[in-house]
């Protein structure tokens, strides 16, 4: 028998965290390797941050995991003060997909 397939425990700290400063680190368990997408979204909508982690390697393996975001955006900038919410796509080698979610916030 199989167990079903989930993201589990998403969260970060610090939080909140002063990227000129720290790190933080997105934490997530999973219950099978997995394909794993972190976005990052300002709460207008726009994309800052975009990490993939194939199944089996660090970031997509079965139990816990830890990436480090140092509050940068695409462009190598230094994210300004505010809350940054970050979706976590997980989708199995069986093809299921579960969604989690946090809210970082950025205080300098």
């Amino acid at each position: 028998m199989t167990s079903k397939f989930s993201i589990n425990d998403c969260l970060n700290g610090p939080n909140p965290f002063n990227p000129n400063k720290e790190v933080t680190k997105i934490q997530y368990q999973l219950t099978q390797d997995a394909d794993v997408k972190i976005c990052i979204y300002t709460i207008s909508g726009e994309q800052v941050f975009k990490g993939d982690y194939k199944a089996g390697s660090e970031g997509g393996m079965v139990g816990f995991n830890s990436i480090v975001w140092d509050g940068r955006d695409k462009f190598n900038e230094i994210v300004a003060n505010g809350v940054y919410i970050a979706y976590l796509i997980a989708k199995s080698t069986g093809g299921d997909v579960e969604v989690g979610k946090v809210k970082i916030a950025v205080l300098k």
